[in-house]
């Protein structure tokens, strides 16, 4: 149970890193938001706003599995968006948004979206996750204190291949 909670941890920081608009750094990668051939959708009101974007990435020939990674409140907001005025058939329902797969994660904030050909990350690591078990920091306490070690980089091949926004 404690491996697979580390795994977790491992797992949850790699993607909130890579879901970031953190600029980059020395010791942090930059976050796939920051780069600057990200489309971005800005606020997206109306099932309109989706498939523009999905149009516009389609334009600069990017035709693989695509797919969106919502944030928990704008998967709320697409499951409850209706295509238009005219029927009442709704944006995202049973796990897709028109028919392409959404996922769901807490590592984006608000209402934010990203869509695009995941294909087009690619994700390096070197070595193995380092796990130093330290009893004696937090001895006192009666505390084992546990230091994770992994070193992980990513880069969009193709910055293009991917937008963002935000759902009204």
């Amino acid at each position: 149970m404690i491996r697979q909670d580390i795994i977790n941890a491992v797992n949850a920081k790699l993607e909130a890193s890579i879901l970031s608009d953190f600029s980059g750094s020395t010791t942090q990668p930059k976050g796939l938001l920051a780069y600057t051939g990200v489309t971005s959708a800005g606020t997206v009101s109306a099932y309109s706003g989706l498939t523009d974007l999905e149009a516009t990435i389609e334009e600069k020939n990017v035709y693989g599995d695509m797919c969106y990674i919502l944030s928990p409140k704008a998967k709320g907001g697409l499951r409850a968006m209706a295509k238009s005025t005219k029927n009442t058939q709704l944006v995202m329902e049973g796990g897709e948004v028109d028919g392409t797969k959404a996922y769901s994660t807490s590592h984006l904030s608000g209402k934010d979206f990203v869509y695009g050909d995941f294909s087009n990350l690619v994700i390096g690591s070197w070595g193995a996750i380092d796990l130093t078990v330290d009893p004696y920091t937090k001895a006192a306490a009666g505390q084992v204190r546990l230091v994770v070690n992994a070193y992980f980089d990513f880069k969009p091949v193709r910055d293009i291949a991917f937008g963002k926004g935000e759902i009204a």
